[in-house]
Formats: C-alpha cells, structure tokens, sequence
C-alpha cells in the first residue's frame, strides 16, 4: 500500500502514524483525528480497509461504506474472557453478505453501547481486560488476511488463487482451536447491499453551489438531494424560550458551531436544531432562491462527501472534489 489512513481508536492520533513511518519511511500516512463515521466516504476509498473498533455504530457505518464504495473490508476483534481473537472478512458484491446479515433485533437495540480496548473512557463502561498479546493475535491473523485479499495465495498446482468472500476465523486460545465460519447473505438484512457509481467532481464544495448540485442531473434536473447519514437542519430553536430561526445547514455543521455563537437574540439562551426540524434529504422546490446560490461548503459539505441526487426517479451519485488540494 502506498497511503494508509488510521483514524481515531486511541488517545493520541499520532501514535500509529509514527509507529508507521518508522517502519515505512517512504508510506504516505494520514492520521485522523475523528470518528470514522464522520470521515467522508471518499477519504476510505482504497485498496482495503482494516478496522479495530469498540462500537456497534462505527461497525455498522464501515459496513455501509464498503458496499457503497465496493471495497473490501477486514474487521478484528477479541474477547477477554474466552481468549477469543477474531477477523471477519466482507466482499461488497452481489449476493454478498454484510455485517448486518448476522444482526437480530438485540443488536440494532444495544448500537449504543461502546466496548473499549482500554482506559478510562466517558461513557464509564469498563474495559475489556484483554492481554496484549489477544490483541496481537487479532492483528496478526488480520495483516495476514490482508495479504491474501492483495495478492492471493498459490495453491498446489502453482496456481495465483484469491481466497473466497464472506468469511469468519476464530482462534480460541484457551482451548487451542480454530474456527472458520462461512457467512451467508440474509434475505431479510435492513441494509440494503447497494454498491454505488459515484462519479468524481473535480470542484471542491467551495466552489460548487446548491444550484449547481441540483444541476449535476443534466436535462433530468435534481429533484433531491442528500448525504448518506447525514441530516440537514432547516431550523434552530431556542430550548429556553421556543424562538425560531431559518436556516440550512448540515447538522454536524451546526453542532460545530461553539454555544457563543448559536446565542437566541430574544433570551440569551442556546440555539439548538430539534429533531423535527431535520430532513434526511433536501428538495429542490423547498429551497429558496439565495439558499441556491451558497456554496455547499457554507453548508457543511466536504472534500470527499458522496450525495446523493434523485430526478425523475434514477438515483445518481457523485464524490466531492477537493481531497488531493
């Protein structure tokens, strides 16, 4: 690989980076300093992505991702207790099976909950009380997965073979067996397997007006437009004396903004945008005249963001410019 991007699962962002550079001194890293679900789908474009998570959220927000973009992904984990190291592979295909497959109504219930490797966290769950050792293991057994998925494996007639999709190995160390379990693609998944043609911009938000998105349709102008996972904000309000205040922005960009400058003007309390007030997609004949004319970047929009635009009843999808500037 010639670039490889880690993202936020320790303390410190720079930790693996350097750790990277000292063995690569030649591999482009990029450390992140944020939850992976709030990367932009363009920056996980890649070769594969390797993932050590501790949140059912963030694995759910991966999965989604590989079979958007088509990419390949290889997730470890462990579990202290029974010694257990574990990876899973997914292959974004047709047909192919995703890590909600496996998921029941328990899962989608406890998408909260965090499992931490380790430390003190906030939410004042416990840490896992694995050995560094299972860690290794997990980390092994996945570089090794990796390897395989690049370049393949030779089999005994000499032949260069990829090893197949959907796969589970698990090591039990405690009782020194192995596992492999075969995953099937389940018909009633909530997720719905799509994988994405996204065409690249080369203009960056800044430079590309909600007009201009709605125009990215062509002849078959733009009747919707959305960002996968993300909400736009038509409203703020004040939780204190119920003043209102238009607007139009991305949620995230909002909850950015520091409490000094969401002030209400009638009682000095904070600004928030409820629920109600948020659209999962955006419509063309709702947005104002000069709303059309601000750039998606005053609106929250990023380098590298996937929208989505609906005309006529197609779906297009096209990625942000502005990652390489």
């Amino acid at each position: 690989a010639s670039h490889v991007a880690t993202y936020r699962g320790v303390r410190r962002k720079d930790t693996q980076a350097r750790r990277l550079r000292a063995l690569r001194p030649d591999l482009r890293v990029t450390a992140l300093d944020q939850e992976v679900q709030a990367v932009p789908l363009g920056r996980l474009r890649s070769s594969m992505i390797l993932t050590c998570l501790d949140s059912r959220v963030s694995r759910r927000w991966v999965n989604q991702a590989i079979f958007r973009l088509g990419v390949p992904w290889i997730d470890a984990g462990v579990q202290a207790d029974g010694l257990l190291a574990r990876v899973t592979v997914y292959l974004p295909g047709p047909g192919e099976p995703c890590l909600e497959c496996a998921w029941d109504e328990s899962d989608y219930a406890h998408l909260e909950v965090e499992y931490p490797c380790g430390g003190t966290v906030n939410t004042g769950t416990a840490p896992t009380g694995a050995p560094s050792g299972l860690g290794a293991l997990a980390a092994s057994l996945q570089a090794l997965e990796c390897q395989k998925r690049l370049f393949g494996t030779v089999s005994r007639d000499g032949n260069r073979e990829a090893p197949g999709a959907g796969q589970e190995v698990l090591l039990d160390a405690r009782n020194h067996k192995h596992y492999v379990t075969r995953l099937v693609r389940n018909p009633d998944c909530r997720f719905d397997h799509e994988t994405w043609r996204a065409e690249r911009l080369d203009r960056p938000p800044a430079r590309i007006s909600l007009q201009d998105a709605f125009d990215l349709g062509g002849s078959g102008k733009g009747e919707f437009l959305e960002v996968e996972e993300r909400s736009f904000a038509t409203r703020l309000c004040c939780r204190t004396c119920g003043h209102t205040r238009r607007t139009l922005l991305l949620q995230e960009k909002i909850d950015n903004i520091p409490a000094s400058g969401r002030v209400c003007p009638g009682c000095g309390g904070e600004l928030m945008a409820p629920g109600f007030e948020l659209l999962e997609r955006l419509e063309a004949k709702a947005v104002s005249a000069g709303q059309l004319r601000r750039s998606l970047h005053s609106l929250g929009f990023r380098p590298g963001d996937l929208v989505s635009l609906e005309s006529a009843g197609r779906r297009m999808h096209f990625e942000l410019g502005g990652l390489g500037e």
